[in-house]
């Protein structure tokens, strides 16, 4: 005579207990800061500034960067816009007096120095509020960085 077989009964705490500790260890895994958000050094070169940023003692708090790579200058990888430039530079009023917001041609190559940055996300842009009626997007204010660290002024 033939024995049937018995069904096995799956033990709840037996199967769940492996599933929540394979679930819980993805996610610890899984939250991690990734590092490659900040950039290797670069070489960013002040062109311009942000028309809804000028104050009126002849400045701006947001400005124009293209950034390049170092080991190969004048590799343009991004135009971008900053608002926490440190105080590296002089820049005269005049510059900002202008009805164009991109510095005169003779002087794009005057403001250079070396960063590291990182992207600021979509839910953390500045967006200041303009006074005058200017229509600059996708240009200003479409990629933002903030300035990690400054390594001088090149020359």
């Amino acid at each position: 005579m033939k024995t049937a077989l018995k069904p096995s009964i799956i033990r709840p705490a037996g199967f769940l207990f492996p599933v929540i500790a394979l679930g819980i260890s993805l996610m610890l895994l899984s939250c991690k800061k990734d590092k490659s958000l900040i950039s290797n050094k670069v070489y960013g070169t002040v062109i311009g500034f942000d028309p809804c940023t000028v104050v009126n003692n002849g400045g701006a708090t947001g400005y124009l960067i293209e950034l390049e790579e170092l080991n190969a200058p004048n590799r343009i990888i991004d135009t971008v816009t900053t608002y926490n430039l440190p105080d590296l530079f002089h820049f005269t009023p005049d510059l900002f007096s202008r009805s164009a917001y991109l510095f005169p041609e003779n002087l794009r190559n005057k403001f250079k120095f070396k960063l590291t940055y990182t992207l600021i996300p979509d839910n953390k842009k500045h967006y200041p509020i303009c006074r005058a009626d200017i229509f600059m997007y996708p240009i200003i204010g479409e990629t933002q960085i903030k300035i990690i660290k400054t390594y001088g002024v090149v020359k």
